[in-house]
């Protein structure tokens, strides 16, 4: 993933409204001064799996950003591809 990416957690646990999600991989990347968050899935793509990235983004900005750095980005990386999604 290049120099500049910092790993920073695998199957990372959060909790919202007591219920249990898990962030694939977390990265901290330097130049760009936030996380990264890639989500693995093993199918095409579904737009819920866009609301999911925001729903972990958004926790991460709240919960896992410190002063000073930029509000963290996702990747989904799905095993498979759509044409229109």
């Amino acid at each position: 993933m290049g120099s500049d990416f910092a790993f920073m957690a695998r199957q990372k646990r959060i909790t919202i409204d007591n219920e249990d999600y898990r962030i694939d991989l977390l990265f901290y990347h330097r130049k760009l001064k936030c996380l990264v968050v890639i989500d693995l899935k093993l199918d095409k793509f579904k737009a819920s799996y866009k609301g999911q990235m925001e729903l972990y983004l958004r926790w991460l900005e709240k919960y896992e950003s410190v002063e000073g750095e930029n509000s963290p980005i996702g990747l989904i990386l799905c095993s498979d591809a759509n044409k229109e999604h």
